[in-house]
């Protein structure tokens, strides 16, 4: 927004001169300091568009939209959230409904699964295993385990190049925690180590 608009470069500037700094785990300051009293008094004329990836990968998504609730910004705002299934995203929007018009599209994990698959089969000649069979099978466990996020599969194919033999692949293939949290966590450690899944943990964290 401070690209494209110099009302907001304006206040963000005077923020700076001013010597406010921020402490990056109060997310409640944050919007206080520079969302409610900068930001959203902005005198804006043309509509201004919020993409928030992956709110289920946000450990206070409670607490975002309970700050979003009942904001009446000067300039039009349209949000545009994604998220994986979590039972708590009705119920969250719905919060929302009295202060802002909002509609859910719900696409569902077996629309994406082909395009996954595909995905998939399009890299699997690219890892160093030669049995037609074996790559059926790995190309079976990897849509099995991961098939979900197609950032995640990418992720691990990206790392598996990077396994020279069949018998490592299959391993680090089954080291690999499901979830992306366990994932950051376990490939942070990993990092410092001269470990099977290395190439895993620069391919995520790069």
């Amino acid at each position: 927004m401070a690209l494209s608009n110099p009302t907001i470069r304006d206040s963000l500037f005077k923020l700076f001169e001013a010597g406010s700094t921020f402490d990056l785990d109060d997310s409640r300051t944050i919007w206080t300091k520079l969302f409610k009293k900068f930001i959203l008094l902005a005198s804006l004329f043309t509509p201004q568009y919020w993409v928030i990836d992956a709110i289920d990968e946000c450990n206070k998504c409670n607490e975002f939209f309970t700050m979003l609730r009942g904001e009446r910004p000067n300039f039009p705002l349209r949000l545009f959230l994604t998220s994986r299934h979590m039972h708590d995203i009705p119920r969250i929007l719905r919060s929302l409904e009295s202060s802002a018009s909002v509609e859910c599209v719900e696409i569902l994990k077996e629309a994406s699964l082909d395009d996954i698959k595909l995905y998939i089969e399009s890299h699997i000649d690219t890892l160093p295993i030669d049995n037609i069979d074996e790559r059926e099978e790995l190309a079976t466990q990897i849509l099995h385990k991961f098939g979900a996020c197609f950032l995640w599969v990418r992720l691990v194919i990206d790392g598996l190049k990077h396994v020279y033999s069949s018998e490592n692949i299959m391993k680090v293939l089954e080291r690999i925690p499901e979830g992306m949290i366990p994932l950051y966590e376990r490939t942070v450690n990993a990092m410092a180590e001269n470990t099977l899944e290395k190439h895993i943990a620069k391919a995520v964290l790069m």
